[in-house]
């Protein structure tokens, strides 16, 4: 029992021991801080000056120091607002603080003070301005943006989203600081709709979504599909007019910051539409049976090198057996906005040929642009294919006769940068009667290629 005792007494000690050691070694680390010794330019100033603070220790300056003023976060370069005296003391971890100084600011007479009765506004909201000079309320003064454009009076009222700074002046007096206003946009309640009925939405069949705020049609609203912004804006009916692939996917709005609900959207496999049509091509001294015809939109090109003209391209591309014919020309493209085109579809009279040429297993064995004639009269059937007759001839090619003719419906490919048809392309979805940015449009190229086939 003697063993025993004296056991747990030495632990006790032991431990008793340990624990005094560590609030000597804290009372030592609190001994060896030291004391920062503050720093300021100027001790008196007027109103609207400002004081430069730092920070010292054995005479070397000590950066991450932090101000108090009055007990409040100051900055190293700190503006007075106000008049009085203001106590200032310097905080970092690891030292002691600094001993308080103290500032004494007064009143610069020659000086205005201009204050805003609020800070942060939504749009639509007034802000009314207030001055004083010498500590007292000024009147007569007037207040323009930083820019100097003045504003009616000494209220204003937020017209628009951002940030907008203000300044007031008197003659005779100093101008006042800038005094910041930030507005942003007042939430907007955005209803997005889908117009065509769910039953009829079908890949490459285009169909509507609305977007209203109360009973009123959004313009230029932001089209979003699974939470990513696409370059698609709503059109002066509040509508977006779109082609799309087969799945499932969410739309939703955005407009001045706000955003509407959610509208979920299955879009079907494709009908199957069988194309039912009659042509051949001639080439090599041979008549070759039409099996497809397909009417390809290219995309937006510049006419020629000076790049002054915007066009659209097209091509008719027929197939029979290993062989494709391309037809390519173009039509006019017209400026519906500031650096948007939208394309004029081919038709009997707008149409002017660019080049041809056969091809077989991706190498051209046939090409021509000299003597060429051809004519497009098709235009889009209920079944959303073109329908109508189309011919075109060029100068020999490979020494011998070339033609195509074609009498039926043409399927219709979009192989342009903007398609939804192409893994290149910068959305999946694309809007039906398309408009094509300026920076989509292609170089001046005459190449021939097939699309389809």
């Amino acid at each position: 029992m003697k063993k025993i005792f004296m056991f747990i007494f030495v632990a006790t000690l032991a431990t008793f021991g340990i624990s005094c050691s560590s609030d000597d070694n804290s009372t030592d680390d609190k001994k060896e801080e030291k004391q920062l010794v503050l720093k300021a330019d100027k001790l008196e100033v007027k109103v609207g000056e400002a004081v430069n603070f730092s920070a010292e220790l054995d005479n070397k300056k000590i950066d991450g120091v932090k101000i108090l003023i009055n007990d409040q976060p100051g900055s190293l370069k700190h503006v007075f607002k106000e008049a009085g005296t203001f106590k200032v003391v310097a905080t970092k971890a690891g030292y002691r603080n600094s001993n308080p100084i103290n500032v004494v600011v007064t009143e610069n007479a020659n000086k205005i003070i201009l204050k805003a009765d609020k800070s942060k506004v939504e749009v639509g909201e007034k802000v009314t301005f207030t001055a004083q000079a010498g500590g007292a309320d000024l009147k007569d003064f007037k207040v323009s943006f930083a820019d100097g454009t003045e504003i009616n009076g000494t209220s204003w009222i937020a017209d628009k989203a951002g940030s907008f700074k203000f300044f007031a002046f008197k003659e005779g007096l100093e101008n006042s600081d800038n005094v910041e206003i930030t507005v942003t946009a007042k939430p907007i309640d955005l209803k997005l709709t889908l117009v065509t009925n769910p039953n009829e939405v079908f890949a490459g069949k285009p169909f509507t979504l609305s977007i209203v705020t109360g009973n009123t049609p959004v313009k230029d609203a932001v089209l979003h599909v699974d939470g990513e912004a696409l370059n698609i804006l709503s059109d002066d009916n509040g509508e977006f007019n779109l082609y799309g692939p087969a799945g499932t996917v969410t739309f939703s709005a955005e407009f001045e910051g706000s955003f509407s609900n959610g509208v979920e959207v299955t879009i079907k496999e494709a009908e199957k539409v069988e194309a039912k049509g009659k042509g051949s091509f001639e080439f090599n001294g041979a008549t070759h049976q039409i099996e497809d015809s397909y009417l390809v939109f290219f995309g937006l090109e510049y006419a020629d090198e000076s790049k002054t003209e915007v066009v659209a391209r097209w091509q008719v591309e027929v197939g029979s057996g290993d062989l494709a014919a391309v037809y390519v020309f173009k039509t006019p493209a017209k400026k519906v906005s500031e650096g948007s085109y939208s394309p004029d579809l081919p038709n009997a009279t707008n149409t002017t040929p660019l080049i041809a040429g056969v091809i077989r297993n991706g190498s051209t064995i046939g090409v021509s642009n000299l003597d060429m004639k051809f004519k497009f009269d098709a235009q889009v059937n209920a079944k959303n294919l073109f329908e109508g007759h189309y011919k075109g001839t060029t100068a020999p090619m490979n020494d011998k006769p070339f033609s195509i003719e074609y009498e039926g419906e043409s399927y219709f490919f979009d192989a342009s940068e903007n398609s939804a048809n192409k893994t290149r392309s910068t959305s999946r979805f694309v809007e039906a009667n398309q408009k094509v940015k300026s920076n989509m449009i292609s170089k001046f190229d005459r190449t021939i290629r097939t699309f389809v086939k």
